[in-house]
């Protein structure tokens, strides 16, 4: 049994094609995104795959760095920007076997041509026009090295069926920001902003008003694009109030 280590790599907040804004900081922008390696000795494992081209190519540079070998790569969840990567990760480093959990293989299968349309959208161009799901894990832990990485389904996350791979002290969130350390606070810190938006969506009565005010208590908040698509859909879930 070897130790493992765990390094994380983040693609920057891009611009993509998409809706026109509706008021300052609605440009159309990708969050930024997250790909964690964790290895050993010799071997390494990879969550989540990023999208672009561009991003996965750099993605597969920073791999090829650590000088191990890659024998899988693991999927936490369904959305398209996490394992759109497949693809293009296999023609740079091989057929390198990738799994996901069965609820969240379901998933992919039950809405990937819908969402293959909207990715193709804002990103012409940039991602592929054939994409390689990945199989399905029916068993867990998954084992490197002779240690075991814990895989955890949870339902609800980010979407329906999510899971999380558990590193202990060390938390690495899906769409991270540049430099941001890898803390467990950011949980706390997560929560407390579901919390405040909740309450900013019963006291405001625009989708502006409860953008300005979730800025001004968290005004380091990256791709703001999100505040508002958030603050458009808590308006619609209010009858009778106004959507503007």
């Amino acid at each position: 049994m070897s130790d493992l280590n765990l390094d994380v790599y983040i693609a920057p907040m891009r611009r993509m094609k998409g809706a026109p804004r509706q008021g300052p900081g609605d440009e159309p922008t990708s969050s930024p995104m997250s790909a964690t390696l964790i290895h050993g000795e010799e071997q390494a494992i990879l969550i989540d795959t990023l999208l672009t081209f561009g991003q996965v190519d750099a993605l597969a540079d920073w791999i090829d760095g650590f000088g191990k070998r890659l024998i899988g790569m693991y999927i936490t969840h369904g959305h398209s920007d996490h394992w759109t990567g497949l693809t293009r990760l296999r023609e740079r480093l091989g057929p390198v076997p990738a799994w996901a959990r069965p609820k969240v293989r379901a998933v992919f299968e039950a809405t990937d041509p819908g969402l293959s349309g909207y990715w193709h959208t804002v990103f012409p161009g940039e991602i592929p026009q054939k994409r390689q799901p990945p199989d399905r894990l029916d068993t867990t832990p998954i084992e490197l090295e002779g240690s075991e990485i814990r895989v955890i389904d949870i339902g609800q996350g980010d979407t329906v069926d999510s899971t999380i791979v558990h590193v202990p002290s060390t938390v690495v969130s899906g769409h991270h920001r540049v430099s941001a350390p890898n803390d467990p606070k950011s949980i706390g810190e997560s929560q407390q902003y579901l919390r405040d938006f909740s309450r900013v969506v019963e006291t405001e009565d625009t989708v502006e008003n409860i953008v300005v005010a979730m800025l001004e208590q968290h005004p380091d908040r990256d791709n703001t694009r999100v505040v508002w698509h958030c603050a458009r859909s808590g308006q619609e879930a209010r009858p009778g109030v106004n959507s503007r």
